[in-house]
């Protein structure tokens, strides 16, 4: 009996032991990137998704097509500040002009437009935001088309770009730019959030991978489809995935 207080501590010590081992240790569990597509301006859409990420404790990233800064909006302005100060969205570089393709010859404004005038987009978009916001861009990705040669090369001349979304150069092109890949869908159709899909490809690879970037566009999704990119966010939520920015990303890759 008198060896019975030793083999309580041992089975307490045991037992305190097991229970502090994690079910699933948050190192096999991607981090999300939300790349959301298309700010042009303050809508009610684009503050109903701001105001679902930061009350469910996520982060994402919005792109802004830049031509519409052109014209000063205080509203708009004030509003991205506001979002950038809160540490829950990040807005990122999503090309000038939403018009292309112009024509058949110019398929998109980083597709067949020429190298001055995709230096000149890029440059713009980041002296604007600067002007209108108070800081470069740090994420790029093209709007409406992919990219070509003359994109990597006006790429390396805008130095505050550190990252690009989804497009790699196609050899013999090169880049100094680090590529997010697209590994996962969240809109399957295009505008459509399918929580589905991401309910069913995360469970079948989703571990797999040290990132997961996911791209929507939330002036797209009536009430239903904005449901349906609730379920899916926080399915992914539920598994263990943090969310994050950009940068933050980036900085944890340092």
């Amino acid at each position: 009996m008198r060896h019975l207080p030793s083999l309580l501590a041992l089975f307490a010590l045991a037992a305190s032991g097991l229970a502090a081992e994690p079910a699933t240790p948050a190192a096999n569990l991607p981090v999300v990137m939300l790349k959301l597509d298309d700010v042009t301006k303050v809508t009610p859409r684009w503050r109903k998704t701001a105001e679902f990420i930061a009350a469910e404790g996520l982060k994402a990233n919005f792109g802004v097509i830049n031509s519409s800064l052109e014209k000063d909006d205080p509203g708009l302005n004030a509003w991205v500040k506001e979002q950038t100060a809160a540490g829950v969205i990040e807005f990122w570089n999503h090309g000038y002009d939403a018009k292309y393709p112009h024509d058949k010859e110019h398929k998109g404004e980083f597709e067949g437009s020429g190298y001055d005038f995709q230096l000149h987009s890029l440059q713009r978009a980041q002296e604007l935001a600067e002007l209108r916001f108070g800081r470069e861009y740090v994420a790029f990705g093209p709007h409406w088309s992919g990219t070509d040669a003359d994109t990597w090369k006006a790429l390396d001349q805008v130095p505050g770009i550190k990252v690009v979304w989804f497009y790699a150069p196609k050899p013999p092109a090169t880049s100094s730019k680090i590529i997010i890949e697209r590994r996962m869908e969240l809109e399957k159709p295009l505008f459509k959030p399918n929580p589905e899909e991401v309910q069913a490809r995360f469970a079948a690879v989703g571990r797999k991978f040290d990132y997961i970037a996911l791209q929507g566009h939330p002036e797209q999704w009536d009430d239903p489809r904005f449901a349906d990119f609730q379920r899916a966010v926080r399915y992914l939520k539920e598994q263990g995935c943090r969310f994050v920015t950009v940068s933050e990303w980036l900085a944890s890759r340092k």
